[in-house]
């Protein structure tokens, strides 16, 4: 390109590049903005399967933890440390990932330092809807009836749905999102249980 053409074209050359500056730095903007709008919908799912009063940055406070691919298949799950004057008081763990009908259902889980369950929301899955979609925590209130649970000595067979002997009723409909949703939550306690040191692992 001689310095003729060069002339020519540099006015387009020039809103081009501003173009492309703008875009990236809208690109920037949003990214900070999703990923905020991301961290405040994750801190209130978290707020909302712990009960405890804490005075720290719950959602700053956090690890990576290895668990059974019984818990999560990839092996490691992510653990947010809810604490008062410094001690761990309950933890929300995520994702504990259940084998649900059409495909994983991934769950976020509160427990109390003591191994008992202080909630559950369903974070993602892809159950039928009027069936096992109603799992979630906005379509009925069935996974409230594992707050205050707990996996005591010879009672594993109570973690089961009640048609299968165990204590829990089925969410209508969805026998096998019931039963993954109930294996896996047995899992996870199982594991806290046999290894407490390593779900309160200190940073």
């Amino acid at each position: 390109m001689n310095n003729k053409a060069i002339i020519h074209n540099l006015p387009l050359l020039i809103l081009t590049l501003l173009c492309v500056l703008f875009i990236h730095f809208l690109h920037a903007i949003s990214s900070e903005r999703i990923s905020d709008n991301q961290e405040r919908a994750a801190l209130q799912d978290i707020n909302e399967v712990i009960t405890v009063i804490y005075d720290n940055d719950v959602f700053a406070d956090t690890q990576t933890i290895a668990v059974p691919t019984s818990i999560n298949p990839a092996g490691n799950i992510s653990a947010y440390y809810a604490r008062q004057n410094g001690q761990v008081k309950a933890i929300a763990l995520l994702p504990i990932v259940a084998k649900g009908y059409s495909g994983p259902i991934s769950l976020l889980v509160g427990m109390n330092i003591d191994g008992s369950i202080s909630g559950v929301h369903v974070m993602s899955h892809i159950e039928t809807p009027g069936f096992g979609a109603d799992i979630h925590q906005d379509k009925s209130d069935w996974l409230t009836m594992f707050n205050g649970q707990t996996l005591l000595p010879k009672q594993e067979d109570a973690w089961r749905i009640s048609a299968d002997g165990g204590k829990y009723d089925r969410l209508s409909g969805a026998t096998i999102t019931s039963r993954a949703v109930i294996s896996s939550l047995y899992e996870l306690l199982k594991s806290y249980n046999e290894q407490p040191e390593t779900f309160l692992m200190e940073n």
